[in-house]
């Protein structure tokens, strides 16, 4: 019977119930929204078995941060462990070919224990045995549920022949639906260690995981592999002094560069239920008073109080059911759409959707927009004074209570707006000040992609070095192609580390950890790397030349302090041998790890000198560099008609990746404070609205007696202002406290910046005054006989 009632009510008021459910859909479908994505990236638990004891293994340098693993490092870190069972896995691009056009597979190499240190079996077939793990020559693989089915359709594929690198892998298991990892990983082969991995400990270029045994805790781990890293640092001081080992939760390790923004989006949104809800409430206010009389009339008929009480938390409890129910739908496009606009770096993102945990969000969250809205507006008017409600003039009256509730109302909505809007502003300042950042090279109108040869047609470094330095002739006169380069490894992207010594000083433990990069004579100027000193690389700097290498200027400081280096020698660490080089030349600056991070320190060689199979093409282009990805690829096919090219990119995407998370969330505040500030003035500017109705007759007489039209609309814009005002002031306040979450998430920019401070109370004054103008010029052209005739 309630419920009939509250749904003709509500058909009778199809304005009010409009408003009513679009301002909830909005809120309630945000955080919904966002909710489903919290759940998705941060709650639900890793898709592994026991996943809270597993962890991610890196190195620690001596002068902090954290590297990749040295293979042989590892390699005595799981014969020394007694707490961690440890797992090793390092990325691989590989070309497969035979049936079919050639494509590129992003692939991983990992040691056999690795499916089942995470518990995860193979869903067909079998996983690696232990000693598939032993020599290279185990060519051995599992691949994907994805390219399981895109590749042989769904129908019997194990034991059949995979051609990869030009050499022939049998297929032993197919992987869970949605199971990638590592490194988003579609196929698996054996890491298989060889000689030169055995002995590498200055070169860092494999990742480690780790599950904790039975009974063992993360901080005893912790203590057992310190135990471990200075023991090594005892036998091999050239390579391992003052390096640590660090154990982080992989939970963490995968989750915690978004954590802290989408709490902070969480309750962003939060923020904005909080308004939508006040808005509600304001309207219900409002037709609080028109239906006076309606509840005075059914109280002296015999109806009490908690029977108006539950009629009226009906009317609120459909309100907020209509609401929610629309904003699930919302919540559906939103997240969508999030999805299609996020930037890959967000982990876990496509595991995001509506499920079991989002539908019982979606009913607290009613539940809560029904206290939050209906309950204080049903508890003022079920109290309603049938004496003063049946007086002929009870039915424009409003009690001081109910005015005071509406401006507290509108007070809390302008300060929550506040909040959200300085917020917004300072994920925006910062971002801008981020792209502000020198990164030390230029990357627009430049074209990226990878070429991997396959070692059984590419077997001796001269075969490589020789297609390289042909393929970058033919495209260097390929149309639209300034300059055409190769690298190993890509700024912002790609990282290989490697140990340089002086000369003479590898035994002592005196290294530092260099990024390296394998590249072209022509690399520096694809990419305007500015020369500082002596020269760079020429085509005489190959196979047969002495070796020589260029720096940047952060590692000329740092190893070479208030000396000329230019001529200087160093020893690399990436070769059993240690061999020597010569300083030829020193460049500019490049940021590696993200326009935010520090300079690191750099060296360069010459491809000619060390060549490998697999390089990154770098070409500065005339115009767009994606419209010369075509001719680009004929040019490699027209050599090798079964090398598929990969990661075509340009590296202004590239470089934007790198901030995109920064990005994703100043927008999605920024939409979210926009909605607040337009909740905010929508409540003004209905509590002004309606204080001009229910203010007709005083506004008659005041300027019946002499108030001008100029003094009305001041009354009513300074009325707006002072409750926007007040507003501000409290949400300024807040924000002084609170922005202070966001501290990780801004770069050169205070949390409690004037600057966006100011502009956030001028604009939301602005927008208050705004919204006070329209009811105070319609209070300002009353005809004050028509007003007086009326009452």
């Amino acid at each position: 019977m309630d419920l009939l009632y509250a749904l003709r009510m509500l058909r009778k008021n199809p304005a009010f119930t409009a408003a009513a459910v679009i301002t909830l859909a909005l809120a309630t479908g945000a955080n919904i929204a966002i909710f489903s994505i919290v759940n998705g990236v941060l709650l639900r638990p890793l898709p592994f078995a026991g996943p809270d004891q597993l962890v991610r293994v890196r190195d620690i340098p001596p002068g902090g941060g954290q590297f990749a693993i040295a293979p042989a490092n590892f390699i005595d870190w799981r014969a020394s462990s007694q707490s961690l069972d440890l797992a090793a896995f390092r990325g691989a691009a590989l070309n497969l070919t035979g049936s079919g056009a050639p494509a590129r597979v992003r692939a991983a190499k990992v040691t056999a224990n690795t499916f089942q240190l995470l518990g995860v079996e193979p869903v067909q077939g079998r996983a690696f045995l232990p000693e598939e793990d032993e020599t290279s020559k185990s060519h051995v693989a599992i691949i994907g549920y994805g390219m399981w089915k895109d590749r042989f359709g769904g129908q019997p594929a194990l034991g059949k022949t995979l051609v990869l690198d030009g050499e022939q892998y049998t297929l032993i298991g197919i992987m869970p639906a949605g199971f990638r990892y590592p490194l988003n990983s579609e196929l698996w082969v054996p890491m298989a260690f060889d000689q030169r991995d055995r002995a590498a400990r200055g070169a860092h270029y494999i990742s480690a995981i780790g599950r904790l045994r039975p009974g063992a805790s993360l901080q005893r781990a912790r203590s057992e592999m310190d135990s471990v890293a200075r023991r090594l640092e005892q036998q091999f001081p050239g390579d391992d002094k003052g390096w640590g080992i660090r154990l982080t939760p992989l939970v963490d390790d995968i989750v915690g560069s978004v954590r802290t923004s989408l709490w902070v989006l969480a309750g962003a949104v939060g923020l904005v239920l909080l308004i939508g809800c006040a808005n509600v409430a304001n309207l219900l206010l409002a037709r609080s008073a028109a239906r006076k009389k309606e509840i005075s009339i059914r109280t002296a008929l015999g109806a009490g109080r908690w029977r108006l009480l539950r009629q009226l938390m009906t009317e609120g409890f459909l309100l907020a059911l209509l609401g929610t129910s629309a904003g699930l739908a919302l919540a559906q496009l939103a997240i969508r759409a999030i999805i299609a606009f996020a930037p890959g770096s967000v982990p876990r993102l496509n595991e995001a959707g509506i499920d079991a945990y989002s539908l019982l969000f979606s009913f607290g969250v009613m539940l809560l927009t029904v206290i939050a809205f209906a309950l204080a507006p049903a508890l003022q008017i079920s109290r309603v004074d049938l004496n003063d409600a049946l007086k002929a003039g009870g039915k424009t009256g409003q009690s001081d209570t109910r005015t005071r509730a509406r401006g507290l109302l509108v007070i809390a909505e302008t300060a929550l707006a506040v909040l959200l809007l300085i917020g917004a502003g300072l994920l925006l300042k910062s971002f801008f000040r981020l792209q502000g950042v020198d990164i030390g090279f230029d990357p627009n109108k430049v074209l990226t992609m990878s070429v991997s040869l396959p070692n059984a047609r590419y077997q001796t470094t001269q075969q490589r070095a020789t297609f390289f330095q042909r393929l970058l002739e033919r495209l260097d006169h390929v149309p639209g192609v300034r300059t055409a380069a190769t690298v190993g490894s890509l700024p912002f992207l790609d990282d290989t580390i490697f140990t340089i010594y002086k000369e003479g000083h590898t035994a002592q433990g005196e290294g530092f950890g260099f990024n390296f990069y394998n590249v072209s004579s022509s690399y520096f100027e694809a990419l305007h790397i500015p020369l500082r000193q002596g020269r760079l690389f020429t085509e005489r700097d190959n196979a047969t030349s002495p070796r020589v290498v260029i720096i940047n200027e952060r590692a000329a400081a740092k190893v070479f302090p208030n000396e000329n280096p230019i001529g200087k020698r160093i020893q690399i660490s990436y070769e059993p041998s240690n061999p020597v080089a010569e300083i030829v030349g020193v460049v500019g600056d490049t940021k590696q790890y993200g326009r935010d991070a520090v300079n690191t320190r750099q060296i360069y060689q010459s491809y000619l000198q060390r060549p490998r199979g697999e390089m990154t093409l770098v070409l500065r282009t005339f115009g767009d560099p994606l419209q010369s990805t075509s001719a680009v690829r004929r040019e490699v096919l027209s050599m090798d008609k079964d090398l598929p090219i990969a990661d075509v990119r340009s590296m202004e995407e590239i470089v934007n990746r790198s901030v995109g998370d920064r990005r994703f969330s100043m927008q999605l505040l920024s939409i979210f404070a926009a909605l607040a500030v337009l909740l905010a003035a929508v409540g003004t500017y209905g509590v002004l609205a309606y204080a001009v109705i229910q203010r007709t007759h005083e506004i008659g007489v005041r300027m019946a007696i002499g108030a001008r039209a100029g003094h009305i609309l001041r009354l009513f814009v300074g009325e707006g202002a002072v409750l926007s005002g007040l507003g501000v002031l409290i949400g300024a306040g807040g924000a002084m406290a609170l922005t202070r979450v966001l501290k990780s998430q801004l770069f050169e920019v205070s949390s409690t910046d004037p600057l966006v401070f100011g502009v956030v109370v001028i604009l939301l004054i602005s927008v208050a005054v705004v919204a006070s103008l329209i009811p105070a010029l319609r209070a300002s052209a009353i005809d004050p006989l028509q007003a007086l005739r009326d009452e």
